[in-house]
C-alpha cells in the first residue's frame, strides 16, 4: 500500500511537470511558489483528517502537486534575479548553498520522526501546515522576475507558444544539458526508490523509533557532502560523475537488502 500510494505521487507528477513549469514561465515564478505551498497545506489537511486509504493517496497525490510547481521554480528565480544585476557567476555558489540549506532542513526533520510519531499524524500535519502559512507570508514579500513581467504585454497564447519555442530550441542546440537531464533522471529513480522504500523497510529490518530519525537524519546529512562537492567538481567531465553517482546509488541499493539496519 505504501508504495502503491508513492507510485500515485509519481504519476501525477511525471503528468504534472511540464504543465507546472508552463504555468511558472507564463503567469510567474512567484504564483507558481505560492500555488506550491496551497497544495501542500490542502495536502497536510486531508491527511490529518479524511481518516481512509483513499484520504492518503489522494493527499499524497496533492503532495506531488506542490513538488511539482516548486520543482525548477525557484531556481528559475534565483538565476533571473542573478541576471538582472549581472551576478550569473554567482549561481553555482547559491545552488551548492541552497542544496544545503535543504539537506539540513530535511535531515533536522527527519530526526523529528520519533517525536512526529508520538505527537500522532493529526498533530503533525497541523504542524506542517503552521510551516507553509510562514513559507506563505514570506512567499507574499517575493518580487516577479523580470523575465516574466517582461512578456506580460503578450496574448496568453503568444506567451505559451514562446515558453515551447524557447524551450524546444535549447534543448536541441544544447545537447550536454540534455545529456545531464537525463543522467540525472537514471540516477534520481534509484535514489528516490531506495528513499521511499527505506524509510519503510528500515522499521520493518527492526530499527525502533528511537533510531529511525537518527537513520533518515544520516542520510540527508550525507547529501550535504554532496552539495559541498557539487560546486568543486564543476570541471570534471560529465560522464566521470554520471559514473561515480551510479556506482554509488548501485550500491546503495544493494546494501538496502541486506536486512541489516545498520548497513541498510
Amino acid at each position: 500500500q505504501i508504495m502503491f500510494a508513492e507510485t500515485v505521487f509519481h504519476i501525477v507528477s511525471l503528468i504534472n511537470e511540464i504543465p507546472s513549469g508552463l504555468i511558472a514561465d507564463v503567469f510567474g515564478r512567484k504564483k507558481s511558489l505560492i500555488m506550491s505551498c496551497l497544495f501542500s497545506i490542502t495536502s497536510a489537511l486531508i491527511m490529518a483528517f479524511v481518516n481512509s486509504y483513499a484520504g492518503v493517496v489522494l493527499s499524497i497525490g496533492i503532495n506531488a502537486l506542490s513538488y511539482n510547481y516548486a520543482s525548477g521554480t525557484d531556481s528559475a528565480l534565483a538565476f533571473d534575479t542573478l541576471k538582472e544585476v549581472n551576478e550569473t557567476g554567482k549561481y553555482d555558489h547559491f545552488a551548492s548553498m541552497q542544496s544545503i540549506i535543504y539537506r539540513i532542513s530535511y535531515g533536522m526533520a527527519s530526526l523529528s520522526a520519533g517525536l512526529a510519531l508520538w505527537m500522532g499524524y493529526v498533530k503533525a500535519e497541523l504542524l506542517s501546515v503552521g510551516l507553509c502559512l510562514i513559507q506563505l507570508g514570506i512567499l507574499l514579500t517575493v518580487k516577479e522576475s523580470k523575465v516574466v513581467l517582461d512578456k506580460k504585454d503578450l496574448s496568453l497564447r503568444a506567451r505559451i507558444v514562446n515558453t515551447y519555442t524557447e524551450s524546444i530550441g535549447f534543448l536541441r542546440s544544447n545537447k550536454e544539458a540534455t545529456k545531464l537531464i537525463f543522467r540525472n533522471a537514471v540516477v534520481g529513480a534509484v535514489d528516490v526508490l531506495l528513499l521511499f522504500a527505506l524509510q519503510d523497510n528500515l522499521q520493518s529490518a527492526g530499527a525502533g523509533r528511537g533510531v529511525l530519525g537518527p537513520m533518515l537524519c544520516a542520510m540527508y546529512l550525507a547529501g550535504v557532502l554532496g552539495s559541498f562537492a557539487a560546486e568543486k567538481v564543476r570541471h570534471v567531465k560529465l560522464v566521470r560523475i554520471f559514473m561515480f553517482a551510479i556506482v554509488m546509488v548501485t550500491a546503495g541499493a544493494a546494501c538496502a537488502f541486506t536486512g541489516n539496519p545498520w548497513i541498510m
